[in-house]
């Protein structure tokens, strides 16, 4: 059998009734619970622990109401994040107590709606501005903002219905610009802007309207190039007829190196005016050497004594 010290028992049992008389609920408990620890039968220490206990559990529960009346401020303005904060921390103090638990998980499912009910509206306005700008035709600003915020809409379809849409409405109002260049057959233009849409709107319409523009612009330097011949080969035949042979070699030269060698009528007058030009420059030469002789005989006639017979 095990050695207790009695008056050691008795000194634990005595400071547990005084403490316990004089409200130190906390003290009597610990004292009753150090008696029991040396006498786990002793009937006056198990009494009096279960009264301290009960005790500490009123008091504590008066303490909780009076910190959960004081927390209704925040249930007036509802302020759920600090609610939940401060219901944990009574929940570390008074663990048992299940209406602490109940606000726990009432608060937690609140926030959630509140943070469900937040994104929806956050999403209706989203949804609100990009229809706006979409409807008053700032599509690249609309476009721009939808991509920004598909995230938000993971799963969902109607964003991809709203920017195939956005973008649809706006390759129709940019091709309106297609026109007034047509009009002015300016097609190197509209080949680039319809190049840059299609970078951004790669739709099989617009890559028709590239091929399209591509054969005007094909259309256009064939029918450029053909007036140039025609009005190269009219200033050849002027600056033929007018004997002016060089500058129509010249004029050949720069048709034929548009055209090729091979082009017919440049080659002939090429080859025409550079035989006449050759002509007209024997003649000039044979008639500088008569005249040159002219003056020789003439000055030789004058000034016999000045040459040296040979």
């Amino acid at each position: 059998m095990e050695y207790i010290d009695e008056e050691k028992l008795l000194e634990h049992l005595r400071h547990a009734r005084d403490y316990f008389e004089q409200g130190s609920y906390e003290k009597s408990y610990k004292q009753a619970q150090a008696a029991l620890n040396m006498d786990p039968a002793n009937d006056f220490a198990n009494k009096l622990i279960k009264k301290a206990a009960k005790k500490i559990r009123q008091i504590r529960k008066r303490e909780l109401k009076k910190r959960i009346k004081a927390l209704k401020p925040l249930w007036d303005i509802r302020e759920y994040e600090k609610l939940l904060k401060e219901y944990k921390t009574l929940n570390k103090f008074y663990p048992d107590y299940i209406p602490v638990l109940i606000k726990i998980a009432y608060l937690k499912s609140k926030i959630r709606k509140e943070e469900e009910k937040t994104s929806a509206t956050h999403k209706k306005n989203i949804i609100k501005e990009i229809k706006t700008l979409h409807k008053q035709g700032q599509y690249m600003q609309a476009i721009q903002g939808l991509e920004q915020v598909k995230p938000y809409f993971e799963g969902e379809l109607w964003p991809e219905k709203l920017d195939k849409k956005i973008k649809h409405d706006y390759v129709v109002d940019q091709l309106k610009y297609k026109k007034e260049l047509l009009e002015h057959q300016e097609y190197e233009k509209l080949y680039r802007f319809l190049s840059k849409l299609y970078t951004i709107f790669p739709e099989p319409r617009i890559k028709k309207h590239i091929s399209a523009t591509e054969n005007l612009i094909f259309e256009k330097r064939k029918y450029e190039k053909s007036v140039f011949i025609e009005e190269s080969l009219d200033l050849i035949n002027s600056l033929y007829a007018q004997g002016k042979y060089e500058d129509s070699m010249q004029v050949c030269e720069e048709l034929m190196s548009l055209t090729g060698e091979t082009h017919i009528k440049a080659r002939t007058f090429y080859v025409r005016s550079k035989n006449a030009n050759e002509k007209e420059m024997n003649v000039m030469i044979k008639q500088m050497m008569i005249t040159k002789n002219k003056t020789l005989k003439k000055e030789y006639a004058e000034n016999t004594e000045e040459f040296v017979r040979i």
